[in-house]
């Protein structure tokens, strides 16, 4: 009799449960779309293999670094890295998330290099909080491209936000969240202004 009755009390307790933490995850979710963002730094790491860091124009290049940099044009290919922080602040009294992200970095209206993130990305109330997406792509690309002399602004500028902004770059995140064990994707997606 006892197990009769615990059985379905037991049952009904655990989809209780259950249901609540999708509702907290969707509550999360949706306080996530609402955070403000901003780019917080946008720094190149390398290109065709040489560390940008602590360089702020070509002539602190390298005979070497120049030798590499002009034999991979040769080749076709500039591969870079880029690393771009983004700043979510959330002005609700409650926890704000997301269980990973696709991103697309645009200038003007040409998409330029996309990315995603698998990992889980938390933003305390009344808090910020800065996360980092990585970047790989070939700079040949953006060599042939009308706007060259904006992105090699972009690449050696010590304010690469005002940068940013001066050459109509922007950064686009479809954020995903979670409802039970499944993960959803937010439909479009979301322009970071600074």
């Amino acid at each position: 009799m006892i197990k009769e009755i615990l059985l379905p009390v037991l049952l009904i307790l655990l989809l209780g449960f259950q249901s609540c933490s999708v509702l907290e995850q969707t509550k999360e979710y949706e306080r996530f779309i609402e955070c403000k963002f901003s780019v917080s730094a946008v720094e190149v790491k390398e290109i065709a293999g040489i560390s940008m860091e602590n360089l702020d124009n070509l002539d602190d290049l390298g005979i070497a670094q120049m030798m590499t940099i002009t034999q991979r044009l040769f080749t076709g290919e500039l591969p870079a890295k880029i690393e771009i922080g983004l700043r979510a602040t959330n002005n609700n009294p409650k926890q704000a998330s997301i269980s990973g992200m696709e991103w697309i970095t645009m200038l003007k209206e040409e998409e330029l290099l996309s990315g995603y993130i698998q990992d889980e990305v938390v933003v305390p109330p009344g808090s910020s909080t800065t996360f980092t997406v990585v970047a790989n792509l070939d700079l040949m690309r953006l060599l042939k491209s009308e706007s060259f002399q904006d992105i090699a602004g972009f690449v050696f500028s010590n304010d690469k936000k005002a940068e940013m902004r001066k050459i109509g770059a922007s950064l686009r995140i479809k954020p995903y969240y979670k409802v039970g064990s499944n993960i959803h994707k937010y439909p479009g997606y979301l322009t970071i202004h600074d």
